[in-house]
């Protein structure tokens, strides 16, 4: 995905998803951090089901309640996983793409 090819509407959805998802993200992070305690918690991606199913059993149920629970919240806002994930992609190597998420992150937080 070039970052030309980005839609100002995506930017918007991609956006709105972000804002969605990354409180619950941290929130199911910091809840699972407090169960193993002092265990390194690995990255969790949700696209990947090596990286949940590493997690103790009571851990995993947590990860894939929040995974189901992004799918959906991204979804919402007219996106796919995959283009949710290749915007992400796409943005980490792409500064000015990167720069234009961020303008609409604080657009959308002055609402």
């Amino acid at each position: 995905m070039s970052p030309e090819s980005i839609k100002t509407e995506d930017i918007t959805n991609y956006a709105s998803a972000v804002m969605a998802i990354e409180p619950r993200r941290q929130e199911i992070y910091a809840q699972i951090q407090s169960i193993v305690k002092k265990q390194q918690v690995s990255e969790i991606n949700c696209t990947k089901r090596d990286t949940i199913s590493r997690l103790p059993g009571d851990v995993q149920k947590i990860a894939v309640a929040y995974c189901n629970q992004a799918k959906k919240d991204i979804e919402s806002y007219k996106l796919t996983i995959t283009q949710f994930n290749q915007i992400t992609a796409t943005a980490q190597g792409n500064p000015n793409l990167e720069k234009r998420i961020q303008t609409e992150l604080i657009r959308l937080n002055q609402r």
